[in-house]
């Protein structure tokens, strides 16, 4: 959030205004203009900008407003007004932020003000397969061979069964010659071989020998 202590409406004073000034009392000493700084005072308390408000003798500044000037802080941090309106505050504030959720790894943007919730982190993970530990994301390395093998093991049977398609057609109709069958045998033979590969025993899998073509 970018802050700013440049008064918004400035032009509303002039040579012929009065400046007034608050009493210990907390009312203005006369009627006139006084300098205020803003926030929102029914939900986050956050500071809004600061203008020059016009104030009647004896009466205060208005509701949500303080005469006490914020620090415009470093990124990611907020400015709030504490609660018993006696200081400027300044928490976390990451809101427009991605964050990710430690157990499902699910994105969302942070909208409110403060630290992360707990079962959340700004830390991106790097793979599907990472695991939060409480402090970072480590990649579960197990996890991610098996995914491996087992997207290997989809398209090596994919296109076994796409081969094996074409030869049975030959057969069906005829056309296929020796050799055509002996492959077929080969072929469905490797397609089998493929199918009882238990991929959880990846990275350690010894892949059966494609037959040619």
């Amino acid at each position: 959030m970018e802050y700013s202590l440049e008064i918004t409406n400035k032009d509303v004073i002039t040579k012929d205004s009065i400046i007034t000034t608050i009493g210990d009392d907390g009312f203005a000493k006369e009627t006139g203009w006084i300098q205020v700084y803003h926030h929102y005072y029914d939900t986050t308390r956050e500071y809004l900008h600061t203008s020059y408000t016009y104030v009647v003798k004896d009466t205060g500044i208005p509701a949500g407003s303080t005469l006490e000037a914020p620090i415009i802080p470093a990124d990611d941090k907020a400015i709030i007004r504490s609660d018993d309106d006696k200081k400027w505050e300044y928490p976390d504030d990451y809101r427009g932020k991605p964050m990710f959720n430690t157990e499902t790894q699910a994105v969302s943007i942070v909208d409110y003000i403060g630290e992360i919730k707990d079962g959340f982190t700004l830390l991106e993970p790097k793979t599907p397969f990472d695991q939060w530990d409480g402090e970072k994301w480590v990649t579960d390395k197990k996890a991610a061979h098996i995914a491996e093998d087992n997207s290997k093991k989809a398209t090596l049977i994919d296109e076994a069964e796409n081969v094996i398609r074409l030869l049975e057609r030959k057969v069906k109709l005829g056309l296929a010659s020796d050799e055509d069958k002996s492959n077929l045998h080969e072929w469905e033979v490797y397609s089998v071989k493929l199918n009882d590969i238990d991929t959880t025993t990846a990275p350690n899998i010894d892949w059966p020998k494609k037959p040619k073509n």
